[in-house]
């Protein structure tokens, strides 16, 4: 257990180095990341982390493709996901998150941060066990934090484990951290492969 988990605490410190990077890039600002608090959490848990149930979020949604099958999600509140599109959108954190909900643009706007944000963590997974593993398609959901996390448990139907990271992300101009949160979910042979990957890298 404790191997795994320190082999995904690595991914978790690497990964953020890359998604720092790349959202900086993006956003054309100098973007600072708090390395996450990754953990193992059982479906039983999944529906009650990190959000108030009658809280509203955004949720990018991306199915693995490679040598680990599954899919990998990141939520931030609506709040957060409109200040994450103000910028893309140069709008300098003015768009509201009930605007937020009813804009295609800014909708679109976030889920490329999401697309980003994924693919970073996955690239320092790959890296660090050498197994191949992107991104496929990605969707977008706005709904109630216990129904897009009640979603996020159906997937861990033929497993009971999941892989969650945590964050905090600093825009300029921005008085208070924006919170994130990735949840990747391997299936159950996949949690095996990674599993035997991630021991394996903590004794290189």
């Amino acid at each position: 257990m404790r191997n795994r988990l320190d082999g995904m605490k690595e991914v978790a410190n690497i990964g953020t180095g890359y998604a720092a990077t790349a959202l900086s890039s993006l956003l054309g600002a100098n973007v600072v990341m708090d390395v996450p608090a990754a953990r193992y959490l059982c479906m039983a848990e999944l529906p009650r982390f990190r959000f108030a149930e009658g809280e509203e979020i955004a949720a990018v949604y991306a199915p693995l493709g490679g040598e680990l099958s599954g899919g990998m999600f990141f939520m931030a509140t609506t709040k957060a996901a409109a200040a994450f599109s103000a910028y893309l959108l140069e709008e300098k954190l003015k768009l509201k998150p009930h605007v937020f909900a009813e804009s295609e643009l800014a909708q679109s706007a976030f889920q490329e941060v999401g697309n980003l944000l994924i693919g970073a963590y996955l690239t320092a997974l790959s890296k660090l066990t050498d197994l191949k593993c992107y991104p496929l398609v990605t969707e977008l959901s706005i709904d109630l934090a216990s129904a897009v996390l009640a979603e996020g448990a159906l997937h861990l139907i033929d497993d009971e484990e999941c892989i969650v990271m945590e964050t905090d992300i600093c825009l300029p101009h921005s008085t208070q951290p924006l919170d994130g949160l990735l949840l990747f979910i391997p299936d159950k042979n996949a949690s095996v492969t990674l599993t035997q990957a991630l021991e394996a890298s903590c004794h290189d």
